[in-house]
């Protein structure tokens, strides 16, 4: 669905002649550590962590884990 929006995306701007359109990708619902990490490694921007099927212990752990990957230097 992601490569499908980007190329639509560089379709429509080619047809504008506006050059390149910023495109950002939002994971919503992330239900595990792998899935975000994948998604902010191949580009998504924003990942919302869904750790409702979680322990509430195990909840609350896993969102600073995600934000600390989320903010390393790439």
């Amino acid at each position: 669905m992601g490569q499908g929006a980007v190329a639509m995306m560089r379709d429509y701007a080619a047809k504008k002649k506006v050059g390149e359109i910023p495109l950002a990708c939002h994971l919503d619902h992330g239900d595990s550590f792998d899935l975000t990490t994948s998604c902010i490694a191949t580009g998504s921007r924003r990942v919302m962590i869904d750790g409702s099927h979680l322990k509430y212990d195990e909840n609350v752990g896993a969102h600073p884990q995600g934000v600390e990957y989320a903010h390393e230097p790439t």
